[in-house]
C-alpha cells in the first residue's frame, strides 16, 4: 500500500513539472497574426526583458519577432542601440488595433542612437523583421489576432 501511495504521490509531482513547464513555455513562446500572416513571438514582459528586447541577435527567422507587453496603456518609445539587424516596429493599443508604424529602423552601433515615437496609446510592441509589413501589407488600424492563450499572458 506505501508503495502505491509513493508512485501516486511521483505521479503527481511529474504532472506538476509537466504543468508547470508548459504554463512558462506559453508564456514566453505566442503566435501573433495580423491579417494572412502570423508570427511567432517571444514575449518581453519585465522590465530587463524590455530593455534587452533584440540587442546584440545577429539573426531573426522569417516568422518570428518579439512583443513587449506593457501593463496599461502609454507613450512607448524604441531605439536601435545594440539592434544589430533592421526592423519593423508595430504599436498596439489596448483594442488590439494598430496605432503606428514605423518601418526598415536601421541598426545602431554607436552611443547616440535615434529614438522612435509612435502616435497615440500603445499597449504592446511588435517588433518583426524589416520589410515585413510592407510584404503583408500590414498598415494603421488593422487588428492583430493573438493565440488562444492570449489570456494567460495578458
Amino acid at each position: 500500500m506505501k508503495k502505491m501511495k509513493n508512485k501516486t504521490f511521483l505521479l503527481l509531482i511529474l504532472l506538476a513539472l509537466v504543468f508547470l513547464v508548459v504554463i512558462i513555455f506559453y508564456n514566453k513562446i505566442k503566435i501573433v497574426c495580423i491579417n494572412s500572416a502570423c508570427f511567432k513571438v517571444k514575449v518581453a514582459k519585465t522590465a530587463e526583458e524590455k530593455r534587452k528586447g533584440l540587442m546584440f541577435k545577429t539573426t531573426l527567422p522569417a516568422d518570428s519577432g518579439m512583443i513587449f507587453v506593457y501593463d496599461k496603456e502609454g507613450t512607448y518609445p524604441i531605439w536601435m542601440k545594440n539592434t544589430l539587424i533592421p526592423l519593423d516596429v508595430i504599436w498596439i493599443d489596448k483594442d488590439n488595433k494598430i496605432i503606428d508604424i514605423k518601418s526598415n529602423l536601421p541598426p545602431c552601433k554607436t552611443e547616440n542612437c535615434e529614438v522612435f515615437k509612435h502616435k497615440g496609446k500603445a499597449k504592446y510592441i511588435l517588433e518583426l523583421n524589416a520589410g515585413v509589413v510592407d510584404e503583408n501589407n500590414i498598415k494603421v488600424g488593422d487588428i492583430v489576432r493573438f493565440n488562444s492563450l492570449y489570456t494567460i499572458w495578458r
